[in-house]
């Protein structure tokens, strides 16, 4: 990660070749240059487009496995960590599987998994 900028500004950097080399050795090594750089802002971009891998927003609209009863409140199951979970309106049984809404605090508010409950966790 330390060397981004300097790939950053290399092909602006390396603009110093034409003025040290002659035209005809500056031209192919500038090409290498922006080849390289290219690809380094290929990488670059696909990682800042990539999804969100940890924290809440990769938990939102994740399913997870009930572990104790939600009548209102409970025991979920989300990629092996026990959350305490809080159901609006609805019963889920232990073993069923639902989905995460949103989370107030270290409680997770979970609706079915085959309803689209968003608009209402809002």
């Amino acid at each position: 990660m330390i060397f981004m900028p300097i790939i950053m500004v290399s092909p602006f950097l390396a603009l110093a070749l034409f003025y040290f080399l002659p035209l005809g050795s500056a031209i192919p090594i500038y090409i290498v240059i922006l080849m390289l750089a290219g690809f380094f802002y290929y990488l670059m971009i696909k990682s800042m487009r990539a999804k969100i891998r940890t924290g809440l927003e990769k938990m939102i609209d994740g399913e997870a496995r009930v572990l104790e009863n939600i009548d209102p409140e409970g025991k979920v199951s989300f990629e092996g960590e026990i959350w305490t979970a809080r159901a609006r309106g609805k019963r889920f049984a232990e073993g069923s599987r639902v989905r995460i809404l949103d989370a107030k605090g270290l409680v997770l508010i979970v609706g079915d998994p085959d309803n689209d409950q968003r608009a209402l966790s809002a």
